[in-house]
């Protein structure tokens, strides 16, 4: 678990969207190599468990229905969820409420800017790190973040960092569905099966290079990690 609600009220003081999109490079820059968790997992995770695939014509059916009559062209995912909402039914957007998108994500032209804001607030502990770490795993081939088993079936080496930084660890949103999800597929709370080695093809020299030169590059760069959200975690700057 890694508790960064003082870097959240740290980095909303100086750049309102700055935590959001940190939150989602990491998310998506270590998801091959040390899987962090956050809102925009428990908020996919919710709409699966709760809203699933059915769920938009079941209640496009029953709007049309209210309304009496055949549409001639679908309704906007907003309008329904409105419609929805003033019969007191819940709709995915009342995830927001819960998993506010702040947490997690960010405006696009943020997230392109992430590099020189991070740099624009290096005086924050572990943001440095942060910045370093995100430039390096931009280099590993990528196939690593493709071929691996993980890339479709969810298999991560090591374990997976829950994210929480909306309330105290026993009343955290997120780190409440992590456990819930993992309570529910009988898994631990803070694991995930490890790839296979065999998953690696080693057959030949050439494959037994190409396989450490791999796990040294994970290596590396779970160490990284642990010093980044060390660094992250010690607490925000005044």
């Amino acid at each position: 678990m890694l508790d960064l609600r003082a870097l959240r009220a740290d980095l909303r003081a100086r750049d309102r969207y700055l935590f959001g999109a940190l939150m989602f490079a990491l998310r998506a820059a270590l998801a091959p190599y040390q899987p962090v968790f956050t809102g925009q997992d428990a908020v996919q995770g919710e709409e699966a468990l709760r809203f699933g695939e059915m769920w938009w014509d079941d209640h496009l059916e029953a709007l049309s229905e209210a309304e009496h009559e055949e549409r001639t062209r679908e309704p906007r995912a907003r309008d329904l969820c409105r419609w929805l909402q003033r019969q007191g039914a819940p709709t995915p957007y009342d995830l927001g409420r819960t998993y506010p998108m702040d947490t997690w994500t960010a405006p696009d032209d943020v997230a392109r800017s992430l590099q020189a804001r991070l740099h624009a607030h290096r005086v924050v502990p572990g943001l440095t790190e942060a910045a370093d770490l995100l430039a390096h795993l931009a280099t590993l081939p990528f196939e690593w973040r493709t071929t691996r088993a993980w890339a479709e079936d969810g298999l991560h080496p090591g374990v997976i960092d829950v994210v929480i930084c909306q309330d105290a660890p026993e009343r955290d949103p997120v780190l409440e569905f992590h456990r819930d999800v993992t309570d529910l597929l009988g898994m631990p709370h803070t694991e995930s099966p490890v790839e296979s080695l065999a998953m690696l093809e080693v057959h030949d020299w050439a494959s037994h290079e190409a396989a450490l030169r791999y796990l040294r590059a994970v290596a590396d760069v779970q160490a990284r990690t642990r010093a980044m959200w060390d660094a992250l975690t010690r607490g925000a700057t005044s």
